[in-house]
């Protein structure tokens, strides 16, 4: 009866306040009645209720630690990837793509190349340069970190669109995995408990990109300076940690 009685209770009188967590979406509002379209009222109140309950951010906080502490496992395997060495990555639409679950159809394919067949002829009459960097996901780079239970598929469909397009279109199409994964035994280029790359990895990319504008334009110097002391920052939290219910966590980056 207590366990019955006491979130109602808390519910109208606001005995105890317990602050929601951040889970990234808009949390359901309260439900507008219609006597003219009753049909919908019991879901919408449903899902506004499971938001407003007062105890939802201390058992959501508890029910993280107990998995996460008691049993190494991702509170939220939907969301987080557990990895190696205290590693994390995003599970969602990264996961499929590791997966080959999203590679690029032929016509999809296709499609890119007719796009950027438009753009290149645009871009040549107006005598621009292009280079098209995409940006290479956590989970490539730390494949090593990565659990054995996820599956890779190869080749990844980044490789597909470059063979694609760079054959019509030379040294269009550039992906930095390498380079960052050849850096990265060096210092970290993407935070642990966060899904995206530091300084450090977009100081890497941006000189891989300045060489390519000086083979295109000997006469100017497109270097950055060198003079420059990298300093340790102390990064709190990430969207990793707040799912797995530590959004304290400190790191270096």
């Amino acid at each position: 009866m207590v366990l019955l009685v006491a979130p109602i209770a808390n519910q109208l009188g606001s005995i105890f306040a317990f602050e929601s967590a951040d889970e990234n979406r808009d949390f359901n509002p309260f439900p507008v009645f219609d006597p003219t379209y009753f049909e919908g009222f019991p879901e919408e109140f449903e899902a506004y209720f499971n938001d407003a309950f007062s105890f939802r951010a201390p058992l959501l906080d508890f029910h993280q630690y107990m998995k996460f502490e008691w049993f190494k496992i991702s509170p939220y395997p939907d969301k987080v990837i557990i990895g190696n060495d205290g590693w994390f990555f995003n599970a969602r639409k990264e996961a499929e793509i590791l997966d080959g679950k999203l590679n690029f159809s032929e016509k999809q394919l296709a499609q890119f190349e007719t796009e950027w067949d438009n753009r290149i002829r645009i871009l040549d009459s107006l005598d621009i340069k292009v280079l098209w960097y995409i940006l290479p996901m956590k989970h490539y780079v730390y494949l090593d970190k990565m659990p054995f239970t996820v599956r890779v598929s190869t080749p990844k469909r980044v490789k597909n669109l470059q063979e694609r397009l760079n054959t019509s279109h030379p040294n269009l199409v550039h992906d930095p995995t390498e380079l960052l994964i050849n850096t990265k035994d060096s210092f970290d280029t993407y935070l642990k408990n966060d899904n995206h790359w530091n300084y450090r990895a977009a100081h890497s990319t941006s000189l891989d990109i300045l060489d390519n504008l000086n083979g295109w334009f000997p006469k100017h110097d497109f270097s950055l300076p060198n003079n420059y002391q990298w300093e340790q920052n102390i990064f709190v939290g990430g969207c990793h940690a707040d799912v797995i219910g530590k959004p304290d966590v400190e790191e270096l980056e």
